[in-house]
């Protein structure tokens, strides 16, 4: 019942990924009355229910973090939304969530990759390299950007293109499942083609 060995444990828990464990203690937190509304719990949840793989859940802890004057601020909480949001397909608050990074972060990547994720599903693929473009300028030590633009340009049909993305983004970090697969991918469709 202790609070503070309660908010340590977790800590320890989002730490070794027992993420049902730690969204049960937040859940505690929460009731407690001087609780009531802490933003940096009701984010820890979020990200817990995101993990979990209860997005309807984490959309729904996230848009209530986004709201009032605080949550129209908060950069962060709108980007979790925005990625919950694509992932669910939940198209209308995925748009809001990166109008909204934009507005308030526009240097930051993070809303230019959300809008370009969201110009590609919707079939505006040019819109989406442009987009992206914006992303790159703003990415710091990010390649997520570059792996996008590397998948909007294998969807043109510009190969070449694609692939030097991806090694640009190994080139960076040679680790990066996304890059590498992104790049393995142009290379076998290159060679199915030539077959």
């Amino acid at each position: 019942d202790d609070q503070s060995i309660l908010e340590d444990l977790v800590q320890a828990q989002i730490q070794t990924r027992r993420f049902a464990d730690a969204e049960f203690n937040i859940a505690r937190l929460l009731k407690m009355k001087d609780n009531a509304g802490r933003r940096d719990l009701m984010a820890l949840r979020a990200r817990c229910l995101t993990m979990l793989d209860r997005p309807l859940e984490a959309r729904d802890a996230l848009i209530e973090l986004t709201s009032g004057d605080e949550g129209q601020r908060d950069v962060q909480a709108w980007i979790e939304l925005g990625n919950v949001c694509f992932s669910i397909k939940d198209m209308n608050r995925s748009r809001q969530a990166w109008q909204r990074i934009v507005a308030i972060a526009p240097n930051r990547h993070e809303g230019w990759m959300l809008k370009a994720l969201y110009q590609r599903r919707t079939g505006d693929l040019e819109g989406a390299l442009k987009t992206v473009d914006r992303a790159i300028e703003r990415r710091g030590t990010s390649v997520d950007p570059l792996v996008l633009e590397g998948l909007i340009l294998s969807d043109l049909g510009r190969c070449e293109d694609a692939r030097a993305s991806f090694a640009a983004a190994l080139e960076e970090q040679p680790d990066d499942p996304a890059a590498r697969s992104g790049l393995a991918n142009v290379i076998d469709d290159t060679t199915d083609d030539g077959r």
